[in-house]
């Protein structure tokens, strides 16, 4: 049985989900992990120290030495599971059959920084993940190997997507090492640039409910997109103080005679007019009173 060896590339639960899935796998053998040091997950870091794997955390990935352990070492694939630095030419090409990335968006039409994020936030009815062949140093360019999508309901939030994602990226990942492995010379079809958009990685700032411009369905989009564990949805009252907008329900059954940004309380509920239509806020922080206006 031919083994594929691999180089891992992570800084997340991500990458650490798609190395417990291949570990258990006869026909893999996984080399080196290396972590990124910029955004790492602390409890990733821990759990990664733990096996027995060999392990690096790096800042400058385009070092020489990385370049030459790979190559030393014959690897077949490096397989990049979310990781925040920029490889260079070489170090794609450093293993015999190149460089893998996962990445949490359908292409070529979610490009870029925060493709889960984004596709929530433009309501989209399913969410895509891929896995490309990096190329060159253009950021999800490459001929996508592999893709998955499901469905997006209308009760998910990004943590949901995230575990539905997380849970077929190694599946996924090992059906696309198999691809490259058994058909090194294959020529994956080249993606669109017609179709082809990017987005930027969300800020926190980002956040901000703009009650007077956006409908009850961007707005409730906008807080499940970026709710826990990220930043969270935002908007600010009179005193300019920071209310935290941690969940919402869309309402179409009724409407109020009130302004946008506005907040009624009706038996209990919590309602806040938008552009269009009403949304009513489930989870918040600090309390909201009845009357007040928010920015």
């Amino acid at each position: 049985m031919k083994v594929i060896k691999l180089a891992l590339f992570f800084n997340s639960n991500r990458g650490f989900k798609v190395f417990k899935f291949l570990k258990k796998k006869n026909n893999i053998k996984i080399i080196k992990i290396y972590l990124a040091k910029k955004n790492i997950d602390k409890k990733i870091l821990k759990k990664v120290k733990k096996i027995k794997v060999r392990s690096v955390l790096i800042k400058n990935i385009n070092d020489n030495n990385i370049c030459k352990f790979i190559k030393n070492k014959n690897v077949d694939i490096n397989l990049v599971c979310g990781f925040p630095y920029i490889f260079n030419k070489k170090l794609i090409k450093s293993s015999k059959y190149g460089t893998l990335n996962l990445h949490g968006g359908r292409l070529p039409m979610y490009r870029g920084g925060s493709p889960l994020n984004w596709q929530i936030i433009n309501n989209e009815k399913f969410i895509g993940i891929s896995i490309t062949k990096l190329i060159n140093k253009g950021i999800d360019n490459g001929p996508v190997i592999s893709s998955y999508k499901f469905r997006l309901s209308k009760k998910y939030d990004i943590k949901d997507v995230q575990n539905i994602a997380h849970k077929n990226f190694p599946k996924l990942a090992y059906k696309s090492l198999l691809k490259i492995y058994n058909k090194p010379n294959f020529k994956f079809e080249k993606q669109s640039k017609k179709k082809s958009k990017y987005y930027r990685q969300r800020k926190a700032e980002d956040g901000l409910v703009l009650w007077s411009k956006m409908s009850n369905i961007n707005v409730h989009n906008l807080v499940r997109a970026i709710t826990n564990p990220y930043p969270g949805a935002f908007t600010y009252n009179k005193k300019k103080e920071k209310i935290k907008i941690l969940k919402t329900k869309i309402v179409n059954n009724f409407s109020l005679s009130i302004n946008p940004g506005e907040v009624k309380k009706i038996k209990n509920k919590i309602y806040v007019k938008c552009k269009l239509g009403l949304v009513q806020i489930i989870s918040h922080s600090p309390k909201l009173k009845n009357g007040i206006i928010l920015r």
